[in-house]
């Protein structure tokens, strides 16, 4: 499960929380440059990623993460849906703070 998060304490939490529910993960990382070049070489089966980094925004993670049709979702703190790209408005969007249930629920849906 690859972590695309510029927050550290909501990475890092995002992280055990999947490690609790069973999934390996990737990061977290805090921008797109970092996660792109973590993905070299390797698979992951799905990705959580923030819509807005410092520096940034995680769209071309996304692009890549699409490229490979691996699924992923969004967790961020804007609700405004403007900053999501039209390609990725079918891309599930969770709001920070994500209720831990809803999160692992989304995955397992993915992942079906």
């Amino acid at each position: 499960m690859l972590v695309v998060e510029d927050d550290f304490l909501i990475g890092r939490a995002t992280v055990s929380f999947l490690h609790s529910v069973g999934y390996a993960t990737l990061g977290p990382f805090p921008d797109s440059r970092e996660a792109l070049e973590a993905l070299t070489g390797k698979e992951v089966a799905a990705g959580v990623l923030d819509v807005s980094l410092l520096g940034g925004d995680c769209l071309p993670v996304a692009d890549e993460l699409k490229r490979r049709g691996v699924p992923f979702l969004f967790l961020t703190g804007y609700s405004n849906p403007c900053l999501v790209p039209t390609a990725f408005h079918d891309v599930p969007r969770l709001m920070k703070p994500a209720n831990r249930e809803q999160l692992r629920s989304t995955l397992r849906q993915l992942l079906s």
